[in-house]
C-alpha cells in the first residue's frame, strides 16, 4: 500500500484530531525531495532486516532536522508514520490480530497530542519509546500497553503467597494518555487480554503484571474522591515500593502550564485541581512500583491462596 493511502486509512480508523491530520499532511507537502529520500532511506535502514537501534536513528533524525532547520518532533513523527505500513505487514506475517496494530497507531495519536500540548507542535517528543513497538516487543492490548520483561530487583513476596524473584519473567505495562476512562470493565478487559497474550511465558504459574508510575502513588488516597476510577485502579495493585520526589510527571497532567510556577498550573479538571492543591499545600508527590497477579482471567493479587 502506498504511504499516502495508508495515512488516509489510518485517519479513517483512528481519531486523530482534524488539526493534527492537517498538520501531518501539510508537513508532508512541504518536504523537499532530499528529506523525502532521507526518511525513506532511514526507514529502510531501521526496519530491515528487523528493527535495530532506535537511539542511533533518533540521532540521525536530529541532525537532519537541524540541517534543514525543521522542528525535530515533526521529523520524528514523519519517520514513525512511515514505519507503520511495514509494521502492519509484520503483524500479519506473525498472525497477530490487526486490531493490535491499530492500537500502536492510536498510541502515536496520543503522543502527538502530548507534543502539541507541551511543545506547541504536532510531532513526537519521545521517539525512542517506539523501539519496542516497532520491534514487536510491546503490544497494545485494550487500554494499556504491555511488554515481556525480566525482573531485576529484590524478591517480591505477595500477600497471597506468590513470589517474584530476580530473573523471573513479568509483564510490564504502560498507561497511555488515550483519554479512555479507567473504569472497572476497561481495566479488567485489558488485564485479561494481557494474561491470554503472554500466558505462554508463564506455564507454571499466574501472569504477573507491573508498572512503575506516578499514577499509583499511594498518597493520592488522601486527596482523590473515594469513588474515583483512579483510586479503584490503585486498588488493583500490590504496591511493592514507593519513593517521594518532586512532581517530575506534572507535564503529563498539566501540559504546558507545568512549566509555570505551581500557582499558575491550569485547573480544568477535578484531577488537576486536586493535585495542584496537594502540591501547593507543601506535600510531596512520587512514584510507586505496583504488581497485579492474573490467574484464570481474574485479578487475584489480594486473594490468599491458603
Amino acid at each position: 500500500m502506498e504511504y499516502r493511502a495508508f495515512l488516509d486509512e489510518m485517519f479513517g480508523r483512528i481519531s486523530f484530531s482534524q488539526e493534527c491530520r492537517e498538520a501531518v499532511l501539510a508537513f508532508e507537502a512541504q518536504m523537499d525531495e532530499e528529506l523525502q529520500q532521507y526518511l525513506t532511506a532511514t526507514v529502510t535502514y531501521y526496519m530491515y532486516p528487523e528493527a535495530c537501534d532506535i537511539n542511533d536513528v533518533m540521532k540521525k533524525l536530529e541532525l537532519m532536522a537541524e540541517a534543514k532547520q525543521l522542528n525535530v518532533y515533526r521529523v520524528v513523527a514523519a519517520f514513525l508514520l512511515r514505519c507503520l505500513p511495514i509494521l502492519r505487514e509484520r503483524y500479519a506475517e506473525a498472525q497477530l490480530e490487526e486490531e493490535l496494530f491499530w492500537g500502536i497507531c492510536d498510541d502515536i495519536r496520543c503522543k502527538m497530542a502530548e507534543c502539541k500540548e507541551n511543545q506547541g507542535a504536532w510531532g513526537v517528543v519521545c521517539g525512542t519509546w517506539y523501539g519496542n513497538m516497532l520491534g514487536m516487543r510491546c503490544f497494545a492490548l485494550g487500554r494499556f500497553e504491555y511488554i515481556l520483561e525480566t525482573y531485576q530487583g529484590d524478591g517480591v513476596y505477595f500477600p497471597n503467597g506468590y513470589i517474584l524473584r530476580k530473573g523471573d519473567k513479568y509483564v510490564g505495562f504502560h498507561i497511555p494518555s488515550s483519554g479512555v476512562p479507567l473504569t472497572d470493565e476497561v481495566r479488567l478487559d485489558s488485564y485479561r487480554q494481557a494474561e491470554k497474550f503472554f500466558k505462554q511465558y508463564f506455564p507454571d504459574g499466574p501472569v504477573i503484571l507491573s508498572t512503575d508510575s506516578w499514577i499509583i502513588f499511594p498518597a493520592q488516597y488522601r486527596f482523590l474522591p473515594e469513588k474515583s476510577n483512579l483510586r479503584r485502579f490503585m486498588d488493583d495493585f500490590y504496591i511493592a515500593t514507593m519513593r517521594e520526589q518532586e512532581f517530575k510527571d506534572a507535564w503529563r497532567l498539566f501540559g504546558a502550564s507545568s512549566q509555570l510556577p505551581v500557582e499558575q498550573w491550569e485547573e480544568k479538571t477535578s484531577m488537576q485541581r486536586a493535585y495542584k492543591k496537594w502540591v501547593l499545600d507543601g506535600h510531596m508527590t512520587g512514584r510507586a512500583r505496583g504488581f497485579i497477579i492474573m490467574e484464570n482471567g481474574e485479578n487475584v493479587t489480594h486473594t490468599k491462596k491458603w
